[in-house]
């Protein structure tokens, strides 16, 4: 938003776009945006809500939820992504890779207050 600095009028719920930077790839067309059309767009917060509660239905499959219940509970096109939201994938960890080890720390090591290094926007 920074970047694009719109235009919002807050009378009539009306974001403008009247630029768009070159870091866009050429999609700077002048537009606009009603808020009865942002309500109208599904609320990813929502959606998540509605995915974690797929967690609290009971079934015998160990996390697996039964696909009707998923269709029900999720719209249609997010259908394709429940799984990355079930409780049993969310449970394990990921595969190891040769990279992984271990930090072992010292028994005598005491972690130190440090000062907080700014970081600055450029």
């Amino acid at each position: 938003l920074f970047k694009h600095n719109p235009e919002i009028n807050w009378q009539t719920g009306i974001v403008t776009l009247l630029c768009c930077p070159q870091e866009c790839d050429g999609l700077g067309k002048p537009g606009h945006v009603r808020q009865t059309e942002l309500d109208k767009r599904i609320n990813v917060g929502h959606v998540y809500a509605k995915l974690r509660s797929l967690d609290n239905i009971d079934d015998d499959n160990d996390g697996v939820k039964p696909e009707e219940e998923i269709k029900r509970l999720v719209p249609p096109e997010y259908h394709d992504f429940w799984k990355v939201f079930s409780k049993h994938k969310s449970e394990r960890f990921p595969e190891a890779k040769p990279w992984d080890h271990a930090i072992d720390l010292k028994d005598t090591f005491k972690p130190r207050k440090g000062h907080i290094c700014q970081i600055q926007e450029m």
